[in-house]
């Protein structure tokens, strides 16, 4: 507690015959001197025995944290949906078509969806 960490997420896309694209967020987080009871009482609430850093930033765990600095708050949790909207906007789908997709991100950092469609490109 009370010390800088970084979270780096990561995805490429890969197109047969082309080369990868790769997108990572890296992301500052500064957590809050925190006392053996401030833990205790988290842990409790939260139980993050399964999360990297031992933290839930998307419950609870976000009174933990006295600073961040992010381009991407969703790559925190897991899947970086402005670095997935940056990528098909490349690909050519407007924000429009974007905004259609079945994409859903739950607080448990799991997707579901259905694809976009074919790229116009």
């Amino acid at each position: 507690s009370g010390r800088w960490h970084r979270i780096v997420t990561s995805m490429a896309f890969v197109k047969a015959g082309e080369i990868p694209t790769v997108m990572t967020d890296i992301t500052k987080i500064r957590l809050r001197s925190l006392s053996s009871d401030d833990i205790a009482g988290y842990v409790k609430r939260d139980l993050p025995y399964d999360c990297a850093g031992s933290y839930k930033i998307e419950k609870a765990g976000i009174c933990l944290v006295e600073d961040m600095r992010t381009k991407d708050p969703t790559a925190i949790e897991g899947l970086s949906v402005v670095g997935l909207t940056s990528f098909f906007v490349r690909l050519g789908f407007s924000l429009a078509e974007i905004l259609k997709f079945d994409i859903e991100v739950s607080n448990e950092n799991s997707t579901e969806g259905t694809a976009p469609p074919k790229s116009k490109k």
